[in-house]
């Protein structure tokens, strides 16, 4: 379609070629004037067409303006300025590495840590409720890993009546995983704690008979688990919390604190240089292959296998 100068510039082009066939055939003084004419009404034309053009161009470019402007009103970067900043970040972001999420992270656990699993007495005050229970990790299986608490948390004998020789039939062993299992843990805990093989070994010097093996929730290490997973000294001398020092009716003989808590004396399940005796941890952390007789009040230290938590 033309425009502005160029439609002008073909109805001139028309009026010359239409002068110039006159010409030809010898019509030009006739011609001549209705030429002119012919000539003045084109370029009346034109220009009334030029009009026409601009009129129509002005009613095209101002719908074009009020299209542009609602456009702008209802996309704040109409240049597509901002979109492509968000574009490119979501580019960044799906090309780049996941950040590792912090909690995740710190739900890591290792041999060594110290994990809070259950709640028992230990201030001796029964007015504001049980404590929360601190274990240390002292191996890792698969899903699972064993712990022992980080105190001495109660103070019993190893059997109430002399007759019993072995772990097996022990009456701490019975409240191990009977009276402790249930006050000290959930439904959900006690869903989390696995049974294990309790392995009867015999006194490694003495060769006193352990008697048989057992399945169990919860029990207390034997002489060898003391030493594999208990390696240092430091690591089996026994705090005990002020309720078990109620419990044991110990009285402070001078002996060291850790963490403000006095140290005692704990039971290994192992048996010791007779039967009726049963292996111990010493205050200095040694291991006492001859034990004490099973009647008498030493710190309890609970181990046990704990799936992990998903």
């Amino acid at each position: 379609m033309l425009k502005g100068r160029d439609l002008l510039n073909a109805v001139s082009r028309i009026d010359n070629k239409y002068i110039e066939e006159a010409e030809n055939y010898g019509y030009e003084d006739v011609l001549l004037g209705k030429t002119k004419k012919q000539r003045n009404n084109g370029l009346l034309s034109a220009v009334l067409v030029m009009i026409f053009v601009m009129v129509i161009a002005a009613v095209c470019l101002s719908v074009k303006v009020d299209d542009t402007t609602n456009k702008t009103q209802n996309d704040p970067d109409p240049k597509g300025v901002m979109g492509s900043k968000h574009e490119e970040k979501d580019d960044t972001n799906d090309n780049s590495e996941p950040e590792p999420d912090k909690d995740s992270q710190s739900d890591v656990i290792s041999v060594g840590d110290q994990i809070i699993f259950g709640s028992y007495e230990q201030d001796n005050d029964t007015t504001d409720g049980k404590e929360v229970i601190e274990w240390i990790v002292l191996a890792k299986e698969s899903d699972r890993m064993l712990v022992i608490s980080k105190y001495g948390l109660d103070a019993k004998a190893y059997n109430d009546e002399s007759r019993i020789k072995t772990w097996e039939d022990s009456t701490i062993r019975k409240w191990l995983n009977d009276d402790f299992f249930n006050e000290a843990f959930s439904y959900i805990e006690r869903e989390r704690i696995q049974n294990t093989k309790v392995i009867a070994e015999d006194n490694p010097q003495y060769g006193t008979k352990a008697g048989n093996d057992t399945e169990d929730k919860i029990f207390l290490l034997s002489i060898s688990e003391a030493e594999k997973y208990l390696s240092f000294k430091e690591d089996r001398v026994c705090a005990v919390s002020e309720y078990a020092k109620a419990n044991g009716n110990y009285t402070d003989q001078g002996f060291p604190e850790i963490d403000g808590k006095m140290v005692w004396m704990s039971w290994l399940r192992s048996p010791g240089a007779r039967f009726g005796d049963f292996a111990s941890t010493t205050y200095e952390g040694f291991i006492s292959y001859g034990g004490g007789i099973g009647g008498e009040w030493l710190a309890i230290r609970p181990a046990m296998w704990i799936a992990e938590e998903k």
